[in-house]
């Protein structure tokens, strides 16, 4: 086998030429035309990821004189959506999905860049998961007494499963934690009290929670309400 090289893309014509012993004779094919074509590089331009809701943005490297796409097998999930106005700028710059992962591990799903120029493309294929955000809703059962216990309980309990592990419980400076709780990150639901209180008061609680995937809740604002002084 012989290989060779150009030094710019488009047509170029080859002879084949057979030769007698000492170049005595020779003879020569007609011109046999080839074309080198220019291949596509593909850059999606991201790594594998793991995204917090439905949306993950999108951000390839688009050559303007290619045909640029992007393409996923999982098409009953996976939908590609435009928002960019920007001409030359990829066709889809964002890609939804129709389902979350409940459940760790969650399912990485393949998303496809795609460059070609009508003989030859390249691909670029990054995997990505669909997280839930996590939700910092919660309950009080406010003091029955003056200074009693409240209980503060987040949403992520039976029968809801939001998968959090991290519990950022902020209290007022007043409350005393249940003895039995040592790490309230770790604490749902969470027994305080205000032992200082006059009565008739409020105490000020928030919560921000996070889950297995490493996405973060809004923070979610109570109050505990103190029983009147009689």
């Amino acid at each position: 086998p012989s290989s060779t090289e150009v030094y710019y893309y488009g047509a170029h014509n080859f002879h084949w030429v057979v030769e007698g012993e000492f170049g005595a004779c020779a003879d020569t094919t007609d011109a046999i035309p080839f074309i080198f074509i220019e291949i596509p590089v593909a850059n999606a331009n991201m790594q594998d990821t793991t995204v917090c809701g439905y949306d993950l943005e999108l951000d390839p490297v688009t050559p303007n004189s290619y045909t640029n796409m992007y393409w996923s097998s999982n098409v009953n999930i996976l939908s590609f959506e435009s928002t960019d106005t920007i001409p030359g700028n990829s066709e889809h710059d964002v890609v939804e999905t129709t389902v979350l992962n409940p459940e760790p591990p969650a399912l990485a799903y393949p998303i496809v860049w795609v460059v070609e120029n009508d003989i030859c493309l390249d691909t670029d294929t990054i995997m990505a998961r669909f997280a839930p955000e996590p939700d910092a809703a919660f309950t009080i059962r406010h003091p029955y007494c003056i200074g009693g216990e409240a209980v503060l309980t987040a949403a992520d309990v039976p029968p809801v499963n939001l998968n959090i592990i991290d519990f950022d419980w902020t209290l007022s400076s007043s409350a005393v934690i249940d003895t039995l709780q040592t790490d309230m990150s770790d604490m749902n639901p969470l027994v305080i009290s205000h032992p200082n209180s006059s009565g008739g008061g409020s105490h000020q609680i928030t919560l921000l929670t996070e889950n297995v995937y490493g996405c973060r809740s809004d923070i979610s604002t109570a109050y505990i309400y103190e029983p009147p002084s009689m």
